[in-house]
């Protein structure tokens, strides 16, 4: 073989492994380490949301190695405007950066401060920390089950803001047994029989103001007799009849009641099904 043909073979040689580094996958490293060893710039801009793709995230890998950057759900992304919310990673991001490569993308997350204002566009974030692991577990539960925005949203402010839980979901979604198994750290504590929702305000992350109440439970009738059932507040004042004087068969009742709510006072509230010459049936929920 002439000199020039050995010489153009390893040229294509050393090209085609070139080519080779080039395309496949860097060593994974996470985002901790990443920024700790000074392997990536890193530079993190609210998109002026609090939830899905909300946090611009710009790297730079700064080394000749190809790298592969990985930030985990739990992640923390600190907010530099105390006044706004802090926002957590609900979605691996994974981020393959050849030598010197810069790459815009999005973390994927959800606000972890309710009470605090929506980030605006362009406010500045910082890496913060991973959560503590019972957040860290439910933002790994809300990858794996693919838990939609709202309902993951509610089951977060639940560890980080101290929410009821019965924000989370109707007591009939028994596909959110998990998910509630999670937000009370494995205690056993039983789920709300009771769903509550709340008012949607443009501008604001958590209105507080409670707009919707969902009750679901189970009662033996005794007789064929009429029934009603009512809810009333703590001082014994009945605020809304939900059936009144129905006619139902003996047997177990599976009732359902979905109805929208204005300007209920926070606080203990009481169902009661009063079946006729019967002692009457109740149970509490908490707005």
């Amino acid at each position: 073989m002439k000199k020039t043909e050995v010489a153009i073979s390893r040229a294509s040689c050393l090209i085609f492994f070139m080519l080779v580094s080039y395309l496949s996958s860097g060593k994974e490293v996470s985002i901790f380490e990443a920024v700790k060893k000074e392997q990536v710039n890193l530079n993190l801009l609210s998109r002026g949301g609090y939830s899905e793709k909300c946090v611009s995230v710009r790297l730079k890998n700064r080394g000749s190695s190809r790298i592969t950057v990985v930030m985990k759900p739990g992640t923390l992304l600190d907010n530099l405007d105390e006044a706004q919310q802090d926002i957590i990673v609900v979605r691996t991001l994974k981020v393959d950066l050849a030598p010197f490569q810069m790459i815009d993308t999005a973390a994927y997350g959800n606000c972890c401060q309710s009470r605090n204002a929506i980030p605006k566009k362009g406010q500045r974030f910082a890496l913060a920390r991973m959560a503590d692991s019972t957040l860290v577990a439910l933002c790994k539960f809300i990858e794996r089950r693919r838990i939609p925005d709202y309902t993951a949203q509610h089951a977060i402010w639940t560890i980080s803001n101290g929410h009821n839980l019965a924000s989370i979901g109707v007591p009939t979604d028994t596909a959110l047994a998990g998910l509630f198994a999670i937000c009370t750290n494995g205690n056993t504590i039983p789920r709300p029989w009771y769903h509550i929702g709340y008012r949607k305000i443009p501008g604001i992350v958590f209105s507080n103001e409670v707009c919707r109440v969902v009750l679901n439970f189970d009662y033996m009738k005794k007789s064929d007799k009429n029934l009603t059932i009512a809810v009333y507040d703590d001082c014994g004042r009945k605020v809304k009849t939900l059936l009144s004087n129905s006619y139902a068969v003996a047997g177990n009742k599976n009732f359902h009641f979905d109805f929208e709510i204005v300007n209920w006072p926070s606080g203990k509230y009481t169902l009661k099904v009063n079946e006729w010459e019967q002692e009457p049936f109740s149970k509490t929920f908490e707005i």
